[in-house]
């Protein structure tokens, strides 16, 4: 999964060696937190949130019995 949404989101990025994924494994579902370049977040989550999005859609038709939730983390979060 964690390659799934590299592979999405990687075309939005100018600084792709500062894209981080953090997965977290659940019982029944799989958190992955999403950290990009300040300058690159407006680009992923793009206008009103419509690539993200997508990108969340994507991968949670490719979850199966595990549900995905994929989080885009704003600039300077912890």
């Amino acid at each position: 999964m964690k390659e799934l949404v590299e592979f999405l989101i990687t075309p939005y990025l100018q600084h792709p060696d500062e894209l981080s994924l953090t997965v977290v494994e659940g019982t029944s579902s799989t958190l992955i937190e999403v950290r990009v370049h300040d300058d690159d977040y407006a680009n992923v989550r793009g206008e009103e949130g419509r690539n993200f999005q997508a990108v969340q859609q994507v991968v949670a038709a490719a979850g199966g019995s595990v549900k995905p939730v994929v989080d885009l983390m704003e600039p300077g979060a912890a």
